[in-house]
């Protein structure tokens, strides 16, 4: 609360001694020089305007969570394309593997034929040799 110039804290009544009860009967609310009625209705009518010039906060809470639920909805489908594509870059590093591994038994295979080959190539010459 502001306090400006001239103006006194409120003050709590029966608050300061140990042994005594507070008072919480409320305070009334009367204006300086008009009466009570009339000082009712200008009490009325300014909340009235208040109230009309007020946001309105219900629809704002309701924004708000539409807004966190398309966020929510967002981050869901952006997870999932992280997931999808994390499972896509490790298949194809799997298949890449696979195909590493063929690509080299096939060349120590080809090389295990050609050793052969020369071996078969030399035996049979020797054999023409011996015969």
């Amino acid at each position: 609360m502001a306090r400006f110039a001239g103006s006194r804290a409120p003050q709590i009544p029966n608050m300061g001694r140990s042994g005594d009860t507070p008072d919480f009967t409320p305070m009334s609310l009367s204006s300086g020089s008009v009466g009570t009625s009339a000082g009712s209705a200008q009490a009325a009518d300014s909340w009235g305007s208040i109230r009309e010039n007020s946001p309105d906060m219900g629809s704002i809470a309701s924004t708000g969570e539409e807004i966190r639920a398309q966020e929510r909805i967002s981050n869901k489908a952006v997870e999932a394309n992280m997931r999808s594509d994390g499972v896509t870059a490790v298949s194809n590093t799997t298949a890449a593997k696979m195909q590493k591994d063929a690509a080299m038994a096939q060349a120590a295979a080809t090389e295990k034929a050609g050793m052969m080959s020369a071996i078969g190539g030399i035996a049979s010459a020797g054999l023409g040799m011996f015969a």
